[in-house]
C-alpha cells in the first residue's frame, strides 16, 4: 500500500478496523461519514452503522471465520454497503459471499485479505471503491457484475494470483493502477464501453501476453502497461489521441527487429543496442521515456518529421553524448536530458520558447559533462534548476531570455544542499536577464555581442562576433 492511499483513509476507521480484524480487545469509535446517522453497533462479529436512508453499512468484522456469508439484513434493515476498510487485514478469510442487497463496495473494503481465494459479488453491485481488493494475493479470478460502472483506483493491485478478470460492458474507464502488479494475469478483454485507460492500469503485469484496446479508447495513461515483459500483441485503434510517457516501457516483446516499439507514427519505446541511432523518418511523436535508461546509445538523430517530444525521453542515458533535435519541434516535455552525465552538446530547435525546470522536471539536471547548449532566440525563460549540476557548461544566453529562475544554472546539489559551481561564468548581453542573474547570484559575467558562431572546449570559449 502506498502512503498516498493510506492517507485516503480516515485514521480512526483504519485503526479501528485493523484492531477488530486482529481480535484486539479495545475498540476505537469509527469516524462518522456522510450519510451515516447512527453510532457504531454490533451484530455478532460484525460492526455496522445505519445510514440516513434506513439501510445498513457493514463497517467492521472481528471474527476469525475462513468462509463468510455476509448477512443481507440486520435487525430488519437491508445491508446495502460494505464500508471503507470493513474487512481489511482479515487474513483468515478464504471465501466471501456478498448478499444481493449490496450495491457498493467501499474503499479498501477487503484490503490485504491475503488468504482470500474467491469472492461472489452480486449483480446488484454498481461500484467498487479504490483499493477494494488490493493485496488479495490468493485471489485467482474475479467476475465483476454487469451493473458495475465504476472500478476504483488500485482496486485489484497486487492480486498476484489473479489469472482472469471479466470487466463488464458498463465500465467506461480502467482507473489508475486498477490491475497493477497482477503478475499472473495472462489476458484481459477490455469492453467497448471503455474510453480511457488510466496511469499504471496494468503496470508490472509480467504474464500478460495480449491486449485488444477497443475503438472507443481515446487515451492510454502513463505507465499503463509498464514492464509487461511478456506482452507480445497489442491492438491500438486509430482513435487513440494520446499515449502517455512510459506507457509501454519495458515491453521488449513488442519491439521490431531494430528494437523500436511503434504504434502508428508514435515511437513509444526503444530497447535496441545501437550506439549511433537514427530514428525512422515515419515517426511524428517520440513518446515520454522512449529512450530512458538505455545503456548503449551514444548519439541520436531525430528526423524533421517529428513534431512532438515527450517528457524524460533520454533520462539516465549514461552514454549519450550527442543529440540532433528536429527543426519542427516547438516544445518538448520536461526532464528530457536529466542525468545524461556524458552529454556534451545540444542544439535546441528554433521555436522553443522555454527550457523547463523544477524538481524532477529540469531539462539538463545532472549533465555533468555538458559543454554547450545552443539556445535559439525564441527562448524567453529558463526554469528552476534547469541546468543544475552542469559543471562544464559554457553557453551564451540570448537577449530574448527575460526570465531565469532560481538556481537555473551555476549550482550543484550535495547531501547538505545546493552550492555554487566554482568559477562558473555567465555569458550574455549586457543589460539583460543574463547579467541580472549573474549579479544576483554572485557569478562572473562576460558581456558578448550576438555571436554568429561559438567554439568551445573544456578550457576556453571563443566568440565570433556579428
Amino acid at each position: 500500500m502506498k502512503l498516498k492511499d493510506l492517507m485516503k483513509k480516515t485514521g480512526a476507521v483504519f485503526m479501528a478496523s485493523a484492531m477488530l480484524c486482529t481480535g484486539a480487545a479495545a475498540v476505537l469509535p469509527l469516524a462518522v461519514e456522510s450519510g451515516i446517522v447512527a453510532d457504531a453497533a454490533t451484530y455478532g462479529d460484525y460492526e455496522y452503522k445505519v445510514l440516513s436512508n434506513g439501510t445498513v453499512e457493514i463497517t467492521g468484522y472481528n471474527g476469525s471465520a475462513s468462509s463468510l456469508s455476509i448477512p443481507g439484513s440486520i435487525n430488519g434493515k437491508k445491508v446495502t454497503s460494505i464500508g471503507n476498510g470493513a474487512f481489511e487485514f482479515c487474513e483468515n478469510l478464504t471465501s466471501v459471499t456478498i448478499p444481493s442487497s449490496v450495491t457498493s463496495i467501499g474503499e479498501f473494503a477487503f484490503w490485504s485479505c491475503r488468504s482470500l481465494t474467491s469472492i461472489k459479488i452480486p449483480s446488484s453491485v454498481t461500484s467498487i471503491g479504490n483499493g477494494a481488493f488490493e493485496f488479495c494475493e490468493s485471489l485467482t479470478s474475479i467476475k465483476i457484475p454487469s451493473g458495475v460502472t465504476s472500478i476504483g483506483e488500485y482496486a485489484f493491485e497486487h492480486c498476484t494470483s489473479l489469472t482472469s478478470v471479466t470487466i463488464p460492458s458498463g465500465v467506461t474507464s480502467i482507473e489508475n493502477g486498477a490491475f497493477a502488479e497482477c503478475t499472473s494475469l495472462t489476458s484481459i478483454k477490455i469492453p467497448s464501453s471503455v474510453k480511457s485507460i488510466g496511469a499504471s492500469a496494468f503496470r508490472d503485469c509480467t504474464s500478460l501476453k495480449s491486449v485488444t484496446i477497443p475503438s472507443g479508447v481515446k487515451s492510454i495513461g502513463e505507465y499503463a502497461f509498464y514492464n509487461c515483459t511478456s506482452l507480445k500483441s497489442v491492438t491500438i485503434p486509430s482513435g487513440v489521441k494520446s499515449i502517455e510517457r512510459y506507457a509501454f516501457y519495458g515491453c521488449k516483446e513488442l519491439a521490431d527487429k531494430n528494437g523500436f516499439v511503434i504504434f502508428g507514427d508514435t515511437l513509444c519505446y526503444y530497447c535496441g543496442k545501437s550506439k549511433n541511432l537514427v530514428v525512422p523518418s515515419s515517426i511524428k511523436t517520440v513518446g515520454g521515456g522512449a529512450f530512458s535508461r538505455n545503456e548503449y546509445i551514444e548519439s541520436v538523430t531525430i528526423p524533421d518529421s517529428v513534431t512532438q517530444i515527450g517528457s524524460q525521453v533520454f533520462m539516465y542515458c549514461k552514454r549519450l553524448k550527442r543529440v540532433t533535435l528536429p527543426k519542427r519541434v516547438k516544445s518538448f516535455g520536461y526532464g528530457i536530458f536529466m542525468d545524461c552525465e556524458n552529454l556534451e552538446r545540444v542544439v535546441l530547435p528554433e521555436g522553443i520558447n522555454t527550457i523547463p525546470g523544477g524538481k524532477g522536471r529540469c531539462t539538463f539536471y545532472g549533465c555533468k559533462k555538458l559543454l554547450t547548449v545552443k539556445i535559439p532566440d525564441t527562448v524567453t525563460s529558463i526554469g528552476v534548476i534547469a541546468f543544475a549540476d552542469c559543471f562544464s557548461l559554457k553557453m551564451i544566453i540570448p537577449k530574448t531570455v527575460k526570465t531565469i529562475d532560481s538556481g537555473a544554472l551555476g549550482y550543484y546539489f550535495g547531501d547538505d544542499g545546493h552550492h555554487k559551481i566554482p568559477g562558473f561564468t555567465i555569458y550574455g548581453t549586457k543589460g539583460t536577464a543574463a547579467e541580472k542573474y549573474a549579479k544576483d547570484n554572485g557569478f562572473k559575467f562576460i558581456a558578448v555581442t550576438e555571436p554568429k558562431s561559438v567554439s568551445l572546449n573544456k578550457a576556453e570559449m571563443s566568440l565570433g562576433k556579428g
